[in-house]
């Protein structure tokens, strides 16, 4: 029982062993000012305009005392 545990261990390392690979990556900048593509300016202002929760007057909806 024990050189069967022993040979399923082996076999299931072995089959684990071969078949590992990995990749190589690569950091792309997404923002022009480091370094990224100008055609992403656009994109990347539109997003922070709309994420944006701030009012006209510099204050955001969670400063204000509801009182």
């Amino acid at each position: 029982m024990r050189s069967l545990c022993l040979f399923a261990a082996a076999c299931v390392a072995l089959a684990f062993s071969s078949s590992a690979s990995a990749q190589q990556f690569i950091y792309t900048p997404k923002n022009p000012a480091f370094g990224g593509s100008p055609l992403n300016y656009s994109w990347m202002l539109s997003s922070a305009q709309a994420q944006n929760d701030l009012g006209e007057d510099g204050s955001s909806a969670f400063t204000r005392d509801p009182l």
